[in-house]
């Protein structure tokens, strides 16, 4: 799944993509070439 995202404090937007994997959320985001993933993990 990508949606379009809106970086309120800096009124920017940038893309993320979700993928949940099986006990786990993967969130990328990247802003110009900078990227970064956030894994959440299912207590």
């Amino acid at each position: 799944m990508e949606r379009a995202r809106l970086h309120r404090e800096e009124g920017r937007n940038f893309k993320a993509r979700v993928k949940l994997d099986g006990m786990r959320l993967n969130v990328r985001g990247c802003v110009a070439i900078i990227c970064r993933t956030v894994v959440w993990t299912r207590a």
